[in-house]
């Protein structure tokens, strides 16, 4: 192995190591009481998730926070599509189903007390009406 490659390696390790001290004390503070109040998890959490992730000056919390939104949606439409729901289009990106339930709960504050994933089915089923 050359010098480089063993320098090259070096850094990688350097850098997981440093994400893993960022990311496992941030995990912990969302697992704590945070997460004990708001369960079962509601559209307000998710809702401000969603809004840190555009809207905060930190870019590691903007990071943090864009994925858990992003990955909570995700969740819930992976559940929806192994119920064998057609509700979705074909073609229908992530990224639009992000989008539309930001959108809903931006538009619908009265329904952030809900649970999440009921607010997320709620805004894909208004603009993707499943066949009857």
């Amino acid at each position: 192995m050359s010098a480089a490659q063993r320098v090259s390696r070096g850094f990688y390790w350097l850098g997981l190591v440093l994400a893993g001290a960022f990311f496992i004390p941030v995990v912990g503070m969302l697992g704590s009481q945070a997460w004990a109040d708001n369960f079962p998890f509601v559209g307000n959490q998710l809702y401000e998730w969603c809004r840190v992730a555009e809207t905060d000056e930190d870019e590691s919390l903007k990071m943090v926070s864009k994925g858990l939104c992003a990955g909570y949606i995700g969740g819930v439409v992976d559940t929806l599509a192994a119920a064998n729901s057609d509700c979705l289009e074909k073609g229908t990106r992530l990224e639009q189903l992000i989008d539309l339930v930001k959108l809903y709960l931006t538009n619908h504050p009265e329904s952030r007390h809900y649970a999440a994933a009921s607010v997320v089915i709620s805004a894909i089923t208004e603009k993707f009406p499943c066949p009857r």
